[in-house]
Formats: C-alpha cells, structure tokens, sequence
C-alpha cells in the first residue's frame, strides 16, 4: 500500500474470497453509470475510488473518507441499512453487509450531471433550431418529452443499482458462509484434535505423576476440557458441521439443546419431518434466520418459553418463531435494535418475506416463508 504521496507504508492481505469481492465490485463499477464503492464502518473508501485514496483510515487520514465527501449522504447511509438517497451530488444506493456496528456499506453513485446533461444538452439544441421564442410551444413541449425520458432513464439507473446492490449482496452472504465454514472446520479438525491430544496426555500425567504435583495437572486438564467445550461451542456458532452433514433438521435440533442448555429458555420445536427437500442455499439462509430470532428472544423478549415450528411445503419453507415474552410496538421501537433488518435482508434476498407480529404484554411472533426454488446446488433433506 502506498499513501498520497507515493511512498510505500505496507502491505494489505486479502483472503481469496475478499480480493475476488473487490475484484467483482470493480467490474461491476466499470458497467455502472457513476461509482460503485465499498465503505468500511466510518465512511472510508475500500474500493470504488482511485488507489490513493482508498484505505486511508489506516494511515490516519480521515479526509480520504465517503463520509467527508459527501456529509449528506452518509449521515443517511449510515442510520439505515439500505435505500436511496438524492443530494446535489446525485442519487445513491446503498445496502449494509454484515451485522451490528462493523458492517460494511455498497453504495453506489448516479452523478447528478448524467441525469441532467441529456435534457441540457437537447434543450440547448432547441432554443438554437427554434430561435428566440420562435416556436415556444414546441421548444416546451418536446423539453417536456426528453424530460420525462430523462426521468425514465434516471428510474431505470436506480433499478440497475438495486439489482446490483442485491446482487453482491448475495454474494457477500455467500462469501461469508464459505468463510465461515472453513474456519469451522478449521478450528474443529485442527485445534479442536490438539486441545483433545493436550487433554489425554495432561489425564495421563496426572496419574502417573506423585501427589504433589497431580492437583496442578488435573486443574489443567479441566482447563484444557473447559477450553474444548468452549471451541465447540464457537463452531456450532460459526457454521454447525452438522448443517453440512446432516441437514437442516438435524441442525436446528442440535442448536435448540445449545440454546436451552445456556438460555435456561423451555423451547418447543414442532418440525416437520416429512417436509419436502431444501436446497442448501436455503437451509442456510434458514438456520441463520432461525439463530438470530432465537438469539433476540433470549436478549430482549424476557421469555420464559418459546416455539419454532417450520415444514416445507412443494414449493417454499414456512418457519414461525413465537415467544411468551414482553412484547413491543414495532411502530414505536428502532427495529434494527433486535438484528430485524438483517433477517428481513437475508429472507429478501432469497425472494422471500419476513413478518413481525408484537403486542406489548403479549410476546413477539417471527414468520418467515422462503421459496424453494432460489436455492441452488444439490439438494439437502429434512431427516
């Protein structure tokens, strides 16, 4: 990495999966009519933008930000996790990836001249045919005309950034599951077999070991068993291997004993074992649905039981979660608090829906129904 002047201040590593993300965010930029940019959490460019100005933030240089160039913008980009906004400088696109205060931002530009030049440009066109106010009328009315072309064309340049923004949207989710799954099982063949290994031998020396030195080695065998126990429980949470080899079903049961193990929640489940097959690409955007619903009950609904209920049909899978819990007026309540919006994000953009239902005093009711037919790849049954 260089800074604006040239000189070399270090190296940036990427991931494969990261460098083709900013790889696929250049080619899609160079297609767009404005900007497509990648922006950290505080409004700094990651790409979208010449080299020197890109990463700044690590060299301290605030002012090489989206956030100072364009202060209006972002003071909307940064309150909501997607939309449009128009400002002087143009109409901007913009969706959040990722979770909580670290999340990322696509946004993408049309200049305000693209929308403007055309109609100028014919306009200047006319006034020179017609003379001065010699035809008047037709000069207006063909003005009118291209005007509302113009419009169309600026409609059909948000619609373009939309499906651009959902696109590596998508894909970003995508990127995400694959990562996680690596460092799952990562972590679970690799760590999780040498703290295993630790532990046998530490079981081992502790008898052989004399008295005095024994307690020493089975406190650390119970650390080293506390530390297992602990490593298991971030794979479950990064990607459960059993949602790979088992399935959706098998997945969600395993998750619902975690839950009630360390919540102390009661949680019915009422799943459907001879639902239809799910493909994996759905089963994935499930489970996550499914983990952050039952992750807001537990923090914030103060409920004392719960029920999941989910079965798949021939074409789409409907899960419900419902909770005996506080309740809240979503009119009255920034959704976003309970990761809403990144539910109704994944369950968009498999062509699906998310409802809240809530009552104060009454608990909260999540439902959910995916299409089958947006996953992709072999299928994945419930079993």
């Amino acid at each position: 990495m260089t800074d604006v002047q040239g000189a070399k201040r270090g190296v940036l590593v990427l991931s494969l999966d990261g460098a083709q993300l900013l790889d696929e965010l250049t080619e899609l930029g160079l297609r767009a009519p404005g900007p497509t940019m990648l922006l950290n959490a505080s409004g700094s460019y990651l790409s979208g933008v010449p080299p020197e100005r890109r990463w700044g933030f690590l060299f301290g240089r605030t002012d090489l930000s989206f956030r100072v160039d364009h202060p209006e913008a972002w003071a909307r980009i940064s309150a909501q996790r997607s939309g449009q906004i128009q400002t002087r400088n143009g109409i901007f696109s913009f969706a959040a990836i990722g979770e909580g205060q670290n999340a990322l931002r696509i946004v993408s530009q049309v200049p305000a001249e693209e929308s403007r030049k055309g109609a100028n440009r014919l306009f200047e066109r006319l006034l020179w045919v017609g003379g001065a106010a010699s035809i008047p009328l037709f000069v207006l009315s063909a003005y009118l005309a291209h005007a509302r072309e113009a419009r169309r064309r600026q409609r059909k340049a948000i619609v373009d950034s939309e499906r651009r923004l959902r696109s590596l949207s998508e894909r970003l989710f995508s990127l995400q599951e694959q990562e996680r799954r690596s460092i799952s099982r990562d972590l679970h063949d690799e760590l999780g077999q040498l703290v295993t290994a630790i532990t046998i031998e530490l079981r081992g020396a502790a008898k052989a070991a004399p008295e005095s030195t024994a307690g020493h080695i089975r406190r650390a065998e119970k650390a080293a068993s506390l530390l297992l126990q602990e490593l298991h429980g971030v794979v479950a949470r990064l990607r459960p291997t059993i949602l790979d080899d088992l399935g959706l079903l098998e997945a969600i049961r395993s998750y619902a004993r975690d839950f009630e193990r360390t919540t102390g929640i009661a949680l019915e489940l009422r799943l459907d074992p001879s639902s239809h097959p799910i493909p994996p690409k759905v089963s994935e955007s499930v489970y996550r649905i499914v983990q952050e619903g039952l992750t807001n009950a537990a923090k914030h609904a103060g409920s004392e039981s719960i029920t999941l209920s989910m079965v798949a049909s021939e074409d789409r899978v409907i899960v419900e979660i419902a909770d005996d819990g506080e309740g809240f007026d979503p009119r009255a309540t920034e959704s976003d608090r309970f990761g809403l919006l990144g539910m109704r994000e994944r369950a968009e953009l498999m062509g699906g829906e998310l409802v809240l239902h809530s009552t104060p005093g009454e608990g909260t009711r999540i439902s959910l129904s995916v299409p089958l037919e947006r996953g992709f790849g072999p299928e994945e049954h419930l079993s």
